[in-house]
């Protein structure tokens, strides 16, 4: 198994390496000015590593081999050293497929800092001065909003009582203390590691549902880091996204069509008993779990997708005065598929991880203003309401896997009747 290793550069950037289990460099990244854009970076490694089509095999000047890794939005994310041959170059991409998707994290020590020590440049002009004002404010944020945290689920008493319960064995150890005849404090400290780890699931569960993640531990284990669990994944892309931003009078202005157009898309999920996992660039992805979104998962996963789609068709009628060119064409395409994930909880950041994560992605090459399901998340939709599914077959061209089926569907007002809340909201009701 691989490890991704997390350090710090001098001039106090954060990289990340990805190790194969000998402990050679497989991958290398990019500088981050953030811990969390590292992790981030490493959690697209892990899903776009899984794509032979995301590996760009490349040749130097002085004709040696080399590979990069590209996310989805053409950005590339991870690097390789360079090879003497091209078979030696493609044992490599097969290395990093082996070993990204499931590799551990592991954090050089000293690594860990705040944003601002992170942050050594000094600024330029009046702009760059005004954003790192802001990011200093953020951090601030961030860091009242982690101590509301830590006073909430009294982290630091239980911190207490873990310390008392081995202070007391120490004092009254009839014999002299061995690694064999310590009390085992594995369990208490795991549960202080699941709870810190709820900082990120807080960010992403409307009131109802933090109620029931303060009192109930099923919940909060269900949200701990490597947690298996069935949930309908849900990608969704903006079409045609590469030309619409080249319409755009300016960059600023774009910037704000996108980012208010993520805020109203995670909203949506949100209000649907889903979960925002994260933004794209050109969209974003989200999960329902069968054990948050109840039963009904995929339901509320549909509902939401075309709550999403007039989300998308009202918020660009209101900013078409920021288009050089209005096109007809542009809306969302949405992908949906079920089955087996890991969630990745790494207290700052949220994801799952797996197939049905894979093949969302795919299904979100839709046109404009379409959704499609894959078959697993098609059957588990029939299991729910069998007839009343209007759907449509349609044909999805996989890169280099071919033509393959997928389900055009339409949340309609039939589905909207049997649809049921989950079991931990109607206790709340």
């Amino acid at each position: 198994m691989g490890t991704f290793v997390i350090s710090k550069r001098a001039n106090g950037e954060f990289q990340f390496n990805l190790k194969a289990g000998n402990g050679q460099v497989i991958l290398a990244s990019e500088g981050y000015t953030t811990m969390a854009a590292c992790e981030n970076g490493i959690e697209s490694v892990r899903v776009n590593s899984l794509e032979d089509s995301q590996f760009d095999r490349l040749t130097s000047k002085n004709n040696k081999y080399y590979f990069l890794l590209r996310a989805r939005n053409g950005q590339a994310i991870g690097s390789s050293e360079m090879y003497e041959s091209a078979a030696s170059r493609d044992n490599g991409i097969e290395s990093v497929k082996k070993n990204a998707f499931g590799a551990t994290l592991q954090i050089v020590p000293n690594t860990i800092a705040t944003e601002s020590q992170a942050d050594s440049g000094k600024p330029n002009s009046e702009e760059s001065r005004h954003v790192q004002v802001g990011i200093g404010l953020q951090n601030e944020l961030a860091y009242e909003s982690f101590q509301r945290f830590l006073n909430e689920y009294k982290i630091s008493e239980r911190l207490l009582e873990i310390a008392l319960k081995e202070k007391e064995f120490r004092a009254s150890a009839a014999q002299p203390e061995t690694s064999e005849n310590l009390p085992d404090l594995s369990a208490d400290l795991q549960e202080i590691k699941n709870l810190v780890g709820l900082v990120s699931v807080e960010q992403r569960l409307p009131s109802k549902a933090l109620s029931e993640l303060k009192t109930n531990k099923l919940f909060q284990e269900a949200f701990a880091n490597n947690s298996e669990m069935k949930a309908v994944v849900v990608s969704i892309d903006i079409r045609k996204s590469t030309e619409l931003m080249l319409k755009s009078r300016s960059p600023r202005q774009y910037a704000e069509f996108i980012t208010k157009l993520s805020s109203e898309l995670s909203n949506v999920i949100t209000s649907n008993f889903g979960i925002y996992d994260k933004f794209t660039g050109d969209g974003i992805l989200a999960f329902f779990p069968d054990f948050y979104s109840g039963k009904d998962s995929i339901l509320h996963a549909l509902r939401a997708c075309d709550e999403c789609h007039a989300v998308f068709r009202e918020h660009y009628e209101k900013y078409k005065s920021i288009f050089t060119v209005f096109l007809k064409s542009i809306g969302l395409g949405i992908g949906i598929d079920y089955g087996e994930v890991t969630l990745v909880n790494r207290g700052a950041e949220l994801t799952v991880v797996g197939i049905p994560v894979v093949y969302a992605c795919r299904m979100s090459s839709a046109p404009p203003n379409a959704t499609w399901l894959n078959l697993p998340a098609f059957d588990f939709l029939i299991e729910n309401c069998g007839n009343m599914v209007h759907y449509e077959e349609v044909e999805v061209n996989l890169k280099h896997e071919g033509p393959a089926l997928a389900y055009a569907i339409q949340f309609s007002k039939n589905m909207d009747k049997v649809l049921t809340l989950p079991e931990w909201a109607l206790s709340k009701e």
